[in-house]
């Protein structure tokens, strides 16, 4: 597929989508490369403008709605010593996975899970994070080079819908790869398809991470796919 680089409004949305581990915030947390894909990206719209100035980046997670919700939830539950090593434990990789007698024996992935599947979406529906989002993403474009916004946890389809919705599908573009040892077991994501995205929004197939240690390279790779693609849009 190649990539549509006319992008008026100035703005572009990146939605990493691949399983845990795969190297999703190893891209989406580099701005460096953010901002040479949304450069590349908008182009057009950056001459149009008059010049080449850089787009600014801005990180935007479908889970900020979950972690507003969080601390709350928490603080009902454990006590201050409890709620610091729920978050250690979240944020470290092998203890995130791991049971946790605290929180009834599930792990805290397990718990973001239950906490968003069972509660938040059963409640206000299945899009609530995505219209959540949508309203984060959709404000207007200040520099002259544009924006582009980084989700590095895509993954539901109803979330993608209506952050395109907001920012207009042409605008969105959902990068996905494989990862040696990385898969979509015991998590609620899962890759996304075109036939179940609206029209406009681009899937762009990365290079497979092959999780040997050089990350510089397999950045390098990706960053080469995206810009052959523009060029040949072009």
């Amino acid at each position: 597929m190649t990539l549509q680089v006319k992008h008026a409004d100035g703005k572009v949305l990146l939605i990493m989508n691949a399983p845990p581990g795969a190297g999703k915030d190893t891209l989406a947390g580099d701005d460096d490369w953010c901002q040479r894909v949304g450069d590349m990206l908008l182009a057009d719209y950056q001459i149009d403008k008059g010049g080449r100035f850089s787009c600014d980046v801005e990180h935007i997670s479908f889970k900020s709605g979950m972690f507003d919700v969080l601390p709350s939830v928490l603080h009902v539950g454990l006590d201050h010593d409890g709620v610091s090593e729920f978050y250690d434990r979240y944020d470290d990789r092998a203890l995130k996975e791991q049971p946790w007698d605290k929180l009834g024996g599930l792990s805290p992935r397990q718990f973001m899970i239950f906490l968003s599947e069972s509660f938040m979406k059963v409640v206000f529906g299945k899009d609530v994070f995505g219209k959540f989002s949508a309203r984060l993403a959709s404000h207007p474009v200040y520099g002259v080079g544009g924006e582009v916004c980084v989700f590095s946890d895509g993954g539901f389809a109803e979330e993608v819908n209506e952050v395109a919705k907001a920012v207009g599908a042409e605008n969105v573009y959902v990068l996905q790869w494989k990862a040696d040892g990385c898969s979509f077991d015991n998590d609620s994501r899962r890759y996304l398809s075109s036939d179940e995205i609206i029209d406009g929004v681009k899937f762009v197939t990365l290079p497979r991470n092959m999780k040997d240690g050089d990350l510089a390279g397999w950045k390098a790779a990706c960053l080469k796919v995206i810009e052959e693609q523009s060029a040949k849009a072009r």
